[in-house]
């Protein structure tokens, strides 16, 4: 390699290590932050199993969660799954739906879906949109975050959550809508 290759070689080296610099920045920065209670859910339809939707619009006019499995095959997500469909009758007895997401492909999420026994529809966010648009995505990272959303039967969310306990998250988002959102919860005493 002559004097003229070697140049190019290293300008190339540049270009690749000025890319990888730029995208080191943006990845270290803050991640977005999810969308606020209050806030409409964004409509989407999102490819699932089977050659199944999973469409917002579906749930219009009524109370649901929408989960996201970051990982759906990964232990965490899993044992979230699991708690979700451990309480489907609760969940159907107040009043409340259920529906999962990950960025991952229908195919994969139809073998999860089959192994743990889901009750509930998935859809596949392979793009990262919707991740984007729920401010769900971690900036720099292939996984967004683990977050639940509880959506009001007006399509406005109630309450977001950063999940730390996929065990018990099920379980807290359904009192939680026990406890203040269900029709049956006691009106709030203003002081």
């Amino acid at each position: 390699m002559g004097l003229r290759g070697l140049t190019i070689l290293l300008a190339g080296a540049l270009v690749v290590l000025a890319g990888l610099l730029a995208w080191g920045a943006w990845s270290l920065g803050p991640a977005a932050a999810p969308l606020a209670p209050g806030s409409p859910l964004p409509s989407f339809s999102l490819p699932g199993p089977g050659g199944g939707r999973l469409d917002s619009r579906d749930y219009a006019g009524r109370p649901w969660v929408l989960v996201w499995l970051p990982r759906p095959d990964g232990p965490a997500s899993r044992e979230e799954a699991r708690g979700f469909r451990d309480l489907a009758a609760a969940f159907e007895d107040a009043g409340l739906a259920v529906a999962g997401v990950a960025g991952a492909r229908p195919s994969l999420l139809g073998r999860v879906r089959d192994e743990e026994g889901l009750p509930f529809p998935l859809g596949s966010d392979t793009g990262g949109f919707l991740a984007g648009e729920l401010g769900a995505r971690r900036r720099g990272l292939d996984l967004p975050r683990r977050l639940s959303f509880l959506v009001g039967a007006d399509g406005r969310i109630l309450r977001v959550y950063e999940v730390e306990d996929p065990a018990g998250h099920a379980a807290r988002v359904l009192a939680d809508y026990r406890r203040e959102f269900s029709p049956a919860a006691p009106a709030s005493q203003d002081s």
